[in-house]
């Protein structure tokens, strides 16, 4: 069994509210702590709580999440905290992270596993980070520890190994009101996970072919980007996957982008917005946003089918309806202006 085991019972004395439950991403910090942990492989997450502890507790259903109290959290240190969450933890490899984690990316906790150790901890731009993957083979020495220096002192009697990683999220927990808005600025900036991508999926009850669609969109803006300078390609590609997610809903990407902006990742928001519709002014650019439009509107269901294909049949629906046929020419003039800066780029 693969455990986590999350240290919620401070004060937080260095912030003006309490950490774990600060809004982040629609929801509390410390709910974000935990999701990508259970996504990243943890089949059981042991919270250990103290102060606020009830309006903690609250936040959770799910049956893999269980609660450890630390009545006395006002006067003991971190490291009793986590000696009593690792006591009751059942598995083999721990994960110990602080609470207010939220963006530390799920796959760092199987990169973490890949490394020999009693300990592994990840290191970005050298500086340590979380979570801690912790072997039950050295937490014999943990438990005899006398406390000093904390959890690093337990740590220097035990085999120790670091893993390099290029999540910056490893290192992005709250100490200070700036830290905070450090994380805020950096969720904006970010994607969804898988798990949060397949979870909108479900939010909408988006169709297979829908889905099928979007995957064909990703490949095709992704083909696109190739050469392009300054195109952010995570974005890019997490913008083409889940363009179409809310389909079935009127004005569907406004709805998509209202919950993505809902969920803290407002730039994503802004480049599926405009999917379907982009402004004339945008078309000037290669960014993420005219190649995701351009994408959009050369695949018809998980066909490539170019621009003349795609449009035949909307030409043809609104023949007798001037101003309708209008707005689809005036978009597959845009669409045609941004081929042909993507064109002149590839040749």
């Amino acid at each position: 069994m693969v455990s986590a085991v999350i240290l919620a019972a401070g004060l937080s004395s260095r912030m003006t509210d309490f950490k774990p439950l600060l809004p982040f991403g629609g929801t509390a910090v410390i709910r974000h702590t935990v999701s990508r942990l259970l996504e990243g492989g943890a089949e059981e997450v042991v919270l250990v709580t103290g102060f606020l502890a009830p309006e903690v507790e609250r936040l959770f259903s799910d049956p893999r999440v269980r609660f450890v109290h630390n009545r006395d959290y006002a006067r003991s240190q971190m490291f009793d905290s986590a000696r009593m969450g690792l006591a009751a933890a059942r598995g083999e490899e721990i994960f110990l992270c602080p609470a207010d984690l939220p963006q530390f990316a799920p796959e760092l906790l199987k990169a973490l596993s890949a490394v020999p150790g009693e300990a592994v901890y990840p290191v970005c731009r050298g500086k340590n980070g979380h979570p801690l993957l912790l072997r039950r083979g050295g937490l014999e020495a943990v438990f005899r520890h006398d406390g000093a220096r904390g959890l690093k002192g337990a740590l220097d009697k035990l085999e120790t190994r670091t893993l390099e990683t290029g999540d910056e999220g490893c290192l992005l927990d709250i100490d200070t009101p700036e830290d905070y808005c450090r994380l805020l600025a950096f969720r904006r900036d970010a994607v969804p996970t898988a798990g949060e991508r397949e979870a909108l999926f479900r939010l909408y009850g988006t169709p297979e072919p829908v889905r099928a669609h979007c995957g064909a969109v990703r490949r095709t803006a992704l083909d696109l980007a190739a050469g392009v300078p300054g195109i952010d390609l995570r974005l890019l590609e997490a913008a083409a996957g889940l363009h179409d997610a809310a389909r079935d809903r009127r004005d569907h990407p406004a709805v998509l982008a209202k919950e993505l902006e809902r969920m803290g990742y407002s730039r994503l928001a802004a480049v599926i917005r405009v999917h379907m519709d982009l402004p004339e002014s945008m078309s000037e650019t290669l960014d993420e946003r005219s190649l995701l439009y351009l994408a959009d509107k050369l695949v018809q269901g998980e066909r490539y089918v170019g621009l003349d294909e795609r449009f035949r049949a909307s030409e043809f629906r609104f023949q007798d309806r001037p101003e309708a046929l209008a707005a689809v020419r005036r978009r597959k003039a845009i669409a045609q202006k941004i081929l042909e800066r993507v064109q002149e780029l590839h040749r």
